[in-house]
């Protein structure tokens, strides 16, 4: 039987940064929500170079994305012309989102779950996408 370092048993295939799928319902040690900040890291980055940061909405009708947004136009490659979509259900992607909860690195007192906290940096402290990504990278490998 293959472990992980931590010597928990390891599911069949590895990390998706290693090229494997995750098992379907397959617990997660911590190691593998930091390594899904990660990666939600590089999509918000992938995301970012596909049009202008906007604020108080996923979109915008002028091609601009928050930094959520950007994530959903990085993981699915979104056409220029999609409209106002409503991203929906991230958090089956990256259950980090939802499963980690991390305080306002902007020193306020918010304690939110991680897609909430993206959503706060985005809207409420003006962070760009890519001080957002190089904050979850961060935190993930902290």
């Amino acid at each position: 039987m293959v472990t992980e370092d931590n010597g928990a048993p390891k599911p069949e295939g590895l990390l998706k940064s290693e090229g494997w799928l995750k098992p379907e319902g397959w617990l997660k040690p911590e190691g593998w929500l930091k390594e899904e900040q990660k990666e939600l890291a590089d999509f918000i980055r992938v995301g970012s170079t596909r049009g202008h940061q906007c604020f108080g909405s996923y979109f915008d009708d002028k091609g601009g994305s928050c930094a959520l947004g950007a994530v959903y136009e990085g993981v699915y490659h979104l056409p220029r012309a999609h409209g106002k979509l409503i991203p929906d259900h991230l958090e089956r992607l990256f259950r980090c989102l939802d499963e980690v909860t991390k305080p306002c690195p902007q020193g306020c007192k918010k304690r939110l779950p991680l897609a909430s906290m993206i959503v706060h940096l985005n809207d409420d402290h003006r962070m760009t996408r890519e001080q957002i990504a190089e904050w979850l990278t961060q935190e993930s490998n902290g």
